[in-house]
């Protein structure tokens, strides 16, 4: 209860003020310009966000990195996303590390300071992109983060966030020992895509690539989506090669259309996207 009541302070104080001050980052022709927005959190901490903006958004994406990961480790992929015409929203967690180590989950002592970070981030996009629709999107840990703004449970209790229209899983942590329950994503209210791939195993971990599996076969929302890609390995999203990584472009971007958008015709599309010789599941 006391977190639900920082965060609701920390929120309604934000949403009160004007839009921070940004620096751009990047502004080459062609490609999404990155900005750093500084907005404040609990405690006198300052919470660090990154933005790519579409030029006409339809769609607002806030994205959570992997367990001491950054933003700036997804560069091809924040920069993908508007293209297709969705702005991207990106905090800078307290867990990243310079070296950009996309594999650990954060540990415990991350885990408050992110459900902080996404709720200021997400009530970012709802004040600077009025009535655009949220998606939210996240690599291994930060997908479970992202989760719980669907839903997802843990033994702090739900965090759900109405506002949210579907969650993007790009592979997950697995299962964590004393943070997740066997009813962790029983408890989902957005669609859920999943991306994950036969190899996607992580050394002290997850040592069984299938218990990615669980963020789908757990939830029963009608809409959800897995794709299994085979061969691929834990960082997909970083390292596949242009072919795999078009398609899994196109394959995000059709689910959020159909999902965030309620495109028929991406609803009709999505099955009809392979990536690998990977066909996708779907409820």
């Amino acid at each position: 209860m006391t977190l639900r009541l920082s965060l609701i302070g920390t929120l309604a104080a934000l949403l009160l003020m004007s839009c921070a001050p940004t620096s751009v980052l990047n502004s080459n022709e062609g490609v999404a310009a990155e900005q750093v927005v500084r907005l404040p959190a609990s405690s006198g901490r300052e919470l660090e966000v990154r933005v790519w903006a579409a030029s006409d958004p339809t769609v607002v994406v806030v994205f959570s990195s992997g367990g001491g990961g950054q933003p700036a480790a997804y560069e091809r992929l924040m920069q993908a996303l508007p293209q297709e015409s969705f702005t991207v929203i990106a905090p800078v967690h307290s867990d990243a590390l310079a070296r950009g180590d996309l594999s650990g989950s954060g540990g415990p002592a991350s885990f408050f300071s992110r459900l902080e970070d996404l709720a200021i981030a997400r009530a970012y996009a709802e004040a600077t992109y009025p009535g655009l629709p949220i998606v939210v999107m996240g690599h291994s840990f930060g997908s479970l983060m992202s989760a719980l703004a669907v839903g997802a449970s843990t033994p702090v209790g739900t965090q759900g966030d109405p506002g949210v229209k579907a969650l993007v899983a790009l592979s997950s942590p697995g299962i964590i020992p004393g943070l997740m329950t066997p009813d962790t994503y029983r408890t989902l209210s957005a669609p859920v895509l999943v991306v994950t791939g036969d190899r996607d195993v992580v050394p002290g971990m997850v040592a069984d690539w299938r218990s990615h599996r669980a963020l789908y076969d757990d939830s029963s929302v009608p809409g959800s989506a897995l794709m299994i890609v085979p061969e691929a390995d834990h960082n997909l999203v970083v390292n596949a090669d242009d072919a795999t990584f078009s398609a899994l472009v196109e394959l995000i971007a059709t689910f959020i259309r159909a999902e965030a958008l309620g495109d028929a015709t991406a609803r009709a599309r999505l099955s009809k996207i392979e990536i690998g010789g990977a066909t996708i599941e779907r409820r």
